[in-house]
C-alpha cells in the first residue's frame, strides 16, 4: 500500500510541467523560486512562464505608461532569466492590472498552468508587518492549480525588523 501511494505521488508531481512564476519583488526568495521552477521544468521536460505584474492605480488607465514600474518589471524579468539561464529557457511576460492577485489567477486559468511557484516576502501594510503578502494569500486561496510557496519564515521577518530598526536608529541619530 505504501509503495502504491508513493508511486502515485511521484507520478502526480511529474505531471506538473507548465509552471507559472509570478515575480512580486526582487529578493533572494524570488531568485530561489525561479531556480526551483527551472530545475523542475528541466527534469520534467516542461516550461516556465515568469510573470511580472504591474499594478496600475485606478486613477490611471490600464494602458498608462508607468515608467518606474515598467523599468522594475524588466529588471526582475532579466534577473529571473539570468537565474534560470543555466537550466532552461523561460518565457517572460509583463502584465498590467489593477490588482496582482486576480491577474495572476486569471493568467494561470488562461494558460492552463499546472503549478504556480511563488515567493512570499513579508510586506509592510499601513505600518504593520504582514508575514504573508496579501497577493500570495489571494493566489493560494483562488488558484485553479497547485501552489507552492517559498517563504523564508522567521528569517525574513527578523531581517525586515532589523532593517527597520537600523533605519530608525540612523534617522534618530541624524536629528540629534
Amino acid at each position: 500500500e505504501q509503495i502504491r501511494t508513493a508511486t502515485k505521488a511521484v507520478r502526480s508531481v511529474n505531471k506538473l510541467t507548465h509552471i507559472l512564476v509570478p515575480l512580486l519583488r526582487k529578493s533572494e526568495a524570488t531568485d530561489r523560486i525561479v531556480a526551483l521552477a527551472a530545475q523542475m521544468a528541466r527534469h520534467r521536460n516542461g516550461n516556465v512562464e515568469v510573470l511580472a505584474v504591474i499594478e496600475v492605480p485606478f486613477t490611471l488607465p490600464l494602458d498608462a505608461h508607468v515608467e518606474q514600474e515598467e523599468k522594475l518589471a524588466i529588471e526582475m524579468l532579466d534577473r529571473a532569466e539570468s537565474v534560470a539561464m543555466q537550466l532552461t529557457k523561460i518565457q517572460k511576460r509583463i502584465l498590467k492590472a489593477r490588482n496582482a492577485g486576480p491577474a495572476i489567477v486569471h493568467e494561470a486559468e488562461e494558460q492552463g498552468v499546472d503549478l504556480i511557484l511563488i515567493a512570499n516576502v513579508p510586506v509592510r501594510l499601513r505600518g504593520n508587518l504582514q508575514p504573508i503578502d496579501p497577493v500570495v494569500e489571494y493566489v493560494m486561496k483562488n488558484a485553479p492549480c497547485e501552489v507552492l510557496v517559498l517563504s523564508q519564515g522567521h528569517l525574513a521577518l527578523q531581517h525586515e525588523a532589523g532593517v527597520n530598526h537600523t533605519q530608525r536608529q540612523e534617522a534618530t541619530a541624524g536629528t540629534r
